[in-house]
C-alpha cells in the first residue's frame, strides 16, 4: 500500500456532482460555482489563533 491518498479529492468531485444535481434550477453556472465556493468556506474549519495576554504592570 502506498503512503497517501486520493480520498480527499475524491471526496471534492462528489461534492461538486452533488451540487450539479442541486442546481439544476440555477439560472446560469455562476451561481452554482459562488455556491460551492461558499459552502466549501463555511466546511473549513480555521483555527482561532493563540493570543498571548500581556499583563499589565503598575
Amino acid at each position: 500500500k502506498l503512503p497517501y491518498s486520493n480520498g480527499k479529492l475524491e471526496g471534492k468531485n462528489n461534492l461538486i456532482k452533488v451540487f450539479q444535481r442541486i442546481a439544476f434550477g440555477f439560472r446560469n453556472f455562476g451561481n452554482m460555482r459562488r455556491r460551492i465556493f461558499l459552502y466549501e468556506e463555511n466546511w473549513q474549519t480555521k483555527k482561532p489563533k493563540k493570543r498571548k495576554c500581556r499583563r499589565k504592570t503598575a
